[in-house]
C-alpha cells in the first residue's frame, strides 16, 4: 500500500474564496492554481511544513485536493452557508 500523498494549500498566498487556490509546488518551489502542478508530500512532509507556517498553510489529502477542485463552490461570507453549485438535496 503507497503512503497517502498531501497537497499544501497556502492560506496566505490564496487570493480569496472568489478566486482560485493556490497550492504549494513541488519541492516547496512556488505557488500554483492547477492541482496537476502542485507538490505532493508525504505526511511527516506535510506537518512540517504547515507546522513552519503558523498557519498560512494547510495540508490537504491529494484525494480531498481533487474532490474539492471538481467542486464549484459559493460562499457567501459565512462558512457554515458553504454550499455546491447545483448540489442536489
Amino acid at each position: 500500500m503507497s503512503e497517502r500523498k498531501y497537497l499544501i494549500l497556502s492560506v496566505k498566498h490564496s487570493p480569496g474564496w472568489d478566486a482560485a487556490a493556490l497550492w504549494w509546488g513541488a519541492s516547496r518551489s512556488g505557488y500554483y492554481s492547477a492541482l496537476e502542478a502542485a507538490g505532493r508530500y508525504t505526511e511527516a512532509e506535510a506537518k512540517e511544513i504547515c507546522f513552519g507556517t503558523r498557519g498560512d498553510a494547510v495540508a490537504v489529502l491529494e484525494t480531498d485536493a481533487i474532490k474539492l477542485a471538481s467542486s464549484v463552490v459559493e460562499y457567501n461570507g459565512d462558512l457554515k452557508n458553504l454550499a455546491k453549485i447545483g448540489a442536489t438535496k
